[in-house]
Formats: C-alpha cells, structure tokens, sequence
C-alpha cells in the first residue's frame, strides 16, 4: 500500500495526531479518522499509534494515499454540489447576469490590486513579523487580504521547517482604512504569548488619529461597546454609550484616553491632532467613543463626521506605537517599544508637526 509523509516541525509539538490529520482529510468525520488510525492507514514512525497520540517534532506522519484521493474528490463533489444548489435557487434576469459579471470583474480588479499589497517592515524574528499596514485593505480574507499577502512572504522568505499544523496569521487587527503597526506571528510560541499578554491588557497600544473639534485637554473615556445590526448603514456596526453598566447584555468596557497634540482647521471648523492610549482593544473603539464624546475622526461618515473632500482617505487614524512588557520583549529579544512613522498626509493638515510626524 502507497503512503504519503508528512514530516512535523517544531510548531507542532504536543498537538494531538487526530488534529493534525483533520486537516489533510477535512472531508472526514472525526469517527472514520478513528478508524484509520485503528486499521493502520494511519501511522507515526511506521507504528501504529492511537488518535490521542501527542506529536513530537521530526515524526513522521504517513497517510495512505488513496485516503487523500477519496478526501479531495469528496471535497471537490461538496463543492459540486453547493454550487448547483445555488444556480438552481438563483432567478435572475439578463441584466441582473450582466451586472453581476461587471462586479466579479470589478473584483477581479480590485483583488490584483490587493494581492499585490506592498506593505513596509518595522521589525521580524524568528516569532514575529512586524509590519506597517497600508490604508485601504482588509487584514483578514482570502486572496484579496493582508494576511495571504504576508503569509506568502513569511512563506517564501522562512528557512525554519514548515508546520502541518500552525500557520502564520495576524495576531490583533486594525480596520481596513487603519494604517500602522500590525503584528503577525511566525512560530506557536510566539502566537500564543502574545495572545496571553494581549489579553491581560499587559500590550499597550498607542494611536494617532485627526478628530473634528477643539479637544482642549486629555480625556479619559470609559463607556459601553456593543455590536448592533443595521442595514442602512453598513459600517456603522457597533454603538458607544456612556458608562458601562454589566446589566447590559453583549456590551463591552471601552476605556480610551485622548490627548490633544495640536490643532488647526479644515473648511473653517476646529480639527485637533489627538494621541489615543486604549486601554482595551474593542472594534471600532476609538471610532466609536469619539463620536459619542463629540469629536469624530475627521471623513469617518459612518460615525456621523462630515465628508472630507480634501482627500481620498475616509478618515485618518494610525497606530502609531505599541509597548510589550520588558520580560516579553527580553524573552523574545526585541525592542520594548516598536514605533511606526506617522504618514506624510496627515501634514496636510498640520504642516507645523513635523516634530511629532518624525519621531
């Protein structure tokens, strides 16, 4: 009987063989995977072995060949049979066809423009990659996101031994109009601290963002967060009140601190330079909270600003800093402070900052 090999890494220690082999078989429930590990046409070393069996780094996991063919003609039928599901509930006219076919070509477009993302390096090692996000593309998708972009790179430019089972993935995440600092993991090791220290609140974040109004003094806003569901306005997806109360159900603490750096104006209205500290990492935080304390970011229409004509940015908020604990940056030898230049448009509106943009 033909087997094929697959050789652990390191990222692999500890995780159970039943995991690992679910994703060369996805199309196989648990209960038939069992099954082949008990009939041998799943080993470890050439031995037969039990599902619960901890993987160790450089064992050699050999899978019966024919159990990949089966696994991907069933995927490939599955797959079959979604899509003509769909084409028989689908009704459409011609003209709906034809503009259908005008979006996936827009999105063809749009997708190449995307794939071929340049993003720049702050800082790697053997655990992370730090990267400074560009403006106007999604961190998590498929072909079209940052992640399939830095993942190929981490991919094409690692010499440590592939993992079967962990794969490079960003490690928090910013909105797709968000420019700065982004993290991403290269190791399970890493992932998995960074994600401890994230969760305890020990990794501080620092924004730098353009807020309609005159914030005259530093602010501490501690308010409520919750999703909300509203077709009308697609982006405006989570509802800031003021205070935080537990009796309210699927709502999260916020807390941002905003501190004025300088101010100017656009079209005659007050804007002010601000630095946010947050002290909790929510979606759509800082957006959130400085519309509900009366200084949206400048363009960010969906949190009720006005539009700003002056650029193509919808709005203007970049992560400008992030802190780790000095045991984790000693543990994983990297600086404590990771700092990311502020982008050179946001002098448009503060032309006498270059002290602040260039640090």
């Amino acid at each position: 009987m033909d087997f094929k090999d697959f050789e652990t890494g390191i990222d692999d220690e500890d995780r159970r063989l039943d995991k690992i082999v679910r994703r060369f078989l996805p199309a196989s429930p648990l209960s038939d995977i069992y099954k082949y590990i008990r009939k041998t046409l799943i080993k470890v070393n050439r031995k037969k072995t039990s599902p619960d069996y901890h993987i160790q780094h450089n064992d050699k996991i050999s899978i019966a060949a024919f159990l990949l063919t089966k696994n991907s003609a069933e995927s490939e039928n599955a797959k079959s049979m979604q899509t003509e599901n769909v084409t028989k509930t689908e009704n459409v006219t011609k003209t709906e066809n034809v503009t259908k076919t005008e979006n996936v070509h827009k999105k063809n477009i749009q997708k190449k423009t995307e794939a071929d993302c340049n993003f720049q390096i702050i800082f790697q090692n053997d655990d992370f990659l730090i990267i400074s996000k560009p403006y106007g593309i999604s961190v998590h998708g498929k072909e079209n996101s940052l992640d399939t972009c830095v993942r190929n790179y981490i991919s094409e430019h690692s010499e440590k031994q592939k993992s079967l089972s962990f794969h490079p993935g960003p490690l928090h995440r910013l909105d797709r109009n968000t420019t700065g600092i982004l993290v991403f993991s290269k190791s399970l090791k890493g992932a998995r601290r960074f994600s401890e220290e994230l969760a305890s609140h020990q990794i501080q974040k620092k924004y730098i963002g353009i807020m309609q109004g005159n914030l005259k003094e530093k602010q501490l806003w501690k308010d409520s967060i919750e999703k909300i569901n509203n077709d009308e306005k697609k982006f405006h997806t989570v509802k800031a009140s003021y205070g935080h109360s537990q009796k309210e159900e699927g709502s999260m603490h916020a807390i941002t601190q905003a501190t004025p750096l300088s101010h100017s104006f656009y079209k005659g209205k007050d804007i002010t330079l601000t630095e946010f500290h947050i002290l909790t990492g929510r979606k759509h935080q800082i957006r959130a909270q400085s519309a509900l304390h009366g200084y949206p970011l400048l363009g960010d229409t969906a949190y009720g600003a006005r539009k700003n004509v002056h650029s193509k940015k919808e709005y203007f908020l970049h992560a400008v800093e992030m802190m780790f604990p000095a045991e984790f940056a000693e543990e994983f030898k990297m600086p404590q402070t990771i700092n990311c230049k502020v982008p050179e448009d946001f002098l448009e509106f503060f032309p006498d900052c270059n002290d602040i943009f260039h640090t």
